[in-house]
């Protein structure tokens, strides 16, 4: 038979065991991936307008500012990207398209998007003149 102090040290031991195990917060990662395309500004909408080439309208680099996930930058030219991997979580998001000076030519902004695993913007289309 034994002693109460022997049971309960068998609990506090399973117990301890439950925690070691996987309960507790988990820890994931997000990427973004975004496409994007440069469209004619004269048309009111960005989903009729002509496709453009992004050094036919003095677009250098195209930003995924994810806030506290980081910044990434990829030449325009490549017409897509995905970000290294940061903390999953809901980010406020902007795309920003960048001329070969460092100005900001358009930006787009996506509010409050929960970031897991793969997330995808979609195809973002930055209207320039």
């Amino acid at each position: 038979m034994r002693s109460w102090t022997g049971s309960l040290l068998l609990i506090v031991l399973g117990v301890l065991g439950l925690s070691s195990t996987s309960c507790g917060r988990h820890e994931s990662t997000a990427t973004i991936i975004m496409t994007w395309s440069v469209v004619n500004a004269s048309y009111p909408d960005p989903t009729m307008a002509p496709l453009r080439k992004c050094a036919d309208v003095g677009v250098k680099t195209v930003r995924i500012d994810v806030g506290t996930g980081g910044l990434y930058d990829f030449p325009c030219e490549n017409y897509a990207g995905e970000t290294f991997s940061f903390p999953s979580g809901t980010y406020n998001i902007q795309a920003i398209a960048f001329s070969e000076t460092g100005g900001v030519l358009n930006a787009k902004a996506f509010q409050s998007v929960y970031a897991y695993g793969q997330t995808k913007l979609g195809d973002v289309r930055f209207q320039i003149p």
